[in-house]
């Protein structure tokens, strides 16, 4: 069915102008959708940039088209967050949207409305991939914030429909979906646009310059300012990490500063929005928070936020974790905090967040400095064991190795000829007898 009367009707109703690379993508995936091939494609885009509006807009059309689609995110905080965006709008359109999470208090109704279809688009957490989520005719599935989930759990989601479509949304592609877009098994779109044009600026800083940022801390507030602190541990630190944990800072900002706030993920969900909802509304200037702020909070008031201990994060939780910054009208500031000594490496690995915020980028350079996990397997990180295949100085293999992929897929895609029975034969004897099935997951 055609979908552009609805789609249009969507877009009217969204508070901003949709981005001619917003336009160009969801067209492309519309086709991908629409052809007689499974679609497996990344949707990269920096935090700002409008992936969400750009799947849901994918979303419309396979809905309209008499099918049912899953949205599932990596929080309860994010999956509230995108039934709250989209309830209003998609009810103004007649469809119905339901969240399912852990926490849900009518689960068995929503349970029900997904399998007799009355249910058009469930957004939820991992609570979609349970045994008793059944649905009636899932086509298309979303995968917000893809690095926070294994291979396993996205081909769970995919096996709830039968010949199901996936897009996977990323502000930075963990290194082995990298790789499998290298390898020519995930189709690309990368938003460049963003609506607002603001630039976070990365700023290292060892602790012992600690009463210098308290300083800047406190001019900020005197500005009206608000400022993220993420720690990586909740509890008290250990004699081996060195590092303090979320309770421990707390307490030491708390004897500084009037209005601290105190966020983790063993809070009661109530809690945890009541939090946030002080710090929205200013009542809370100094957030001391673990990472469960990563993804999902939209405050663009809050331009600061300061990385404790930056050297035990990711470079992918890095990136995300200053995406809370620069949201709004003003630019951002995000400072790494470091203890020394630190050593070379790590230090290298923070000077690639303060030179780029571009998500490929850094994706890139977590790909030379730690592998890109096994493709055809499960690890997430790690180089693949190949015998003399080395990814990141073999590119012509690559380019010559996918146009042999795309012939034998076109010319025998059961592997029923005899050379196709020899293939899975190697798979079988390399022990990647699997990887159909892994790879058709991201």
């Amino acid at each position: 069915k055609d979908s552009t009367k609805i789609i249009k009707l969507y877009i009217n109703n969204l508070p901003f102008k949709l981005t001619k690379n917003q336009k160009i993508i969801y067209q492309d995936i519309i086709k991908d959708l629409n052809s007689k091939n499974k679609m497996l494609r990344l949707l990269h885009g920096d935090v700002g940039s409008g992936k969400t509006v750009v799947a849901i807009i994918s979303a419309l059309h396979v809905i309209k088209s008499g099918y049912q689609v899953a949205l599932m995110a990596p929080t309860e905080l994010l999956a509230k967050q995108h039934y709250t965006s989209v309830k209003k709008i998609f009810e103004n359109l007649s469809y119905n949207v339901a969240l399912l999470t852990s926490s849900s208090e009518n689960k068995g109704d929503v349970l029900k409305n997904i399998k007799t279809h009355k249910i058009n688009l469930v957004i939820g957490t991992h609570a979609l991939i349970q045994k008793n989520v059944n649905f009636y005719n899932l086509s298309y599935v979303i995968i917000d914030e893809q690095h926070r989930f294994g291979v396993e759990q996205r081909l769970k989601i995919r096996n709830k429909g039968q010949s199901v479509d996936m897009l996977i949304l990323s502000a930075t592609p963990i290194p082995r979906t990298l790789m499998l877009a290298t390898l020519g098994d995930i189709s690309v779109s990368t938003l460049k646009q963003k609506p607002f044009n603001n630039t976070v600026k990365t700023i290292l800083k060892s602790e012992n310059n600690l009463n210098d940022i308290l300083v800047y801390i406190d001019k900020e507030i005197k500005l009206n300012n608000k400022i993220f602190w993420i720690c990586p541990t909740i509890e008290e630190k250990d004699e081996k990490s060195q590092s303090y944990s979320v309770e421990e800072r707390y307490r030491l900002i708390k004897n500084k500063f009037k209005n601290v706030g105190l966020l983790h993920g063993k809070l009661d969900p109530n809690k945890k929005e009541q939090i946030l909802n002080e710090f929205r509304d200013s009542k809370i200037k100094i957030l001391i928070s673990t990472v469960v702020i990563e993804v999902g909070i939209d405050i663009p008031d809050a331009n600061i936020i300061i990385i404790d201990n930056s050297n035990k994060f990711g470079l992918a939780q890095i990136h995300q974790l200053r995406g809370r910054v620069g949201r709004g009208k003003n630019n951002g500031v995000c400072i790494l905090l470091y203890k020394e000594p630190l050593n070379e490496n790590s230090l290298n690995r923070l000077k690639i967040l303060k030179t780029s915020n571009n998500g490929f980028e850094i994706a890139e350079s977590d790909l030379l400095m730690r592998g890109g996990g096994d493709e055809l397997g499960k690890k997430q990180y790690g180089f693949e064991e190949f015998k003399f295949f080395d990814i990141l100085y073999h590119k012509n293999l690559i380019e010559l190795s996918i146009k042999e992929a795309n012939e034998i897929i076109s010319l025998d895609p059961h592997l029923s000829s005899s050379r196709g029975l020899d293939l899975i034969n190697l798979l079988y004897i390399h022990k990647k007898d699997k990887a159909i099935n892994l790879i058709s997951a991201g």
